[in-house]
């Protein structure tokens, strides 16, 4: 039977070799397209915007709001 005082302790050893990083490779599964299929159907975003998506449309304009910004100020900002 060991000492208590033996039990508690922890052994130190230093660390001499520095610690290696392993790259990280990929898991997901890659499989073939299925024949008569487009192989890359994710490749790229189309670019064409709708009517309504441009800043005009949300009510934005061209050149800022900073005026709008200065006329609006609460009456606290004096």
């Amino acid at each position: 039977m060991r000492p208590s005082s033996a039990r508690n302790r922890t052994r130190v050893v230093p660390d001499t070799e520095p610690k290696r990083s392993r790259k990280r490779v990929s898991r997901r599964v890659v499989r073939p397209a299925v024949p008569g299929t487009d192989e890359r159907p994710q490749g790229g975003l189309d670019p064409t915007l709708a009517s309504e998506d441009s800043d005009e449309s949300w009510g934005d304009r061209a050149e800022g709001n900073d005026g709008d910004l200065l006329r609006n100020r609460p009456p606290h900002w004096g």
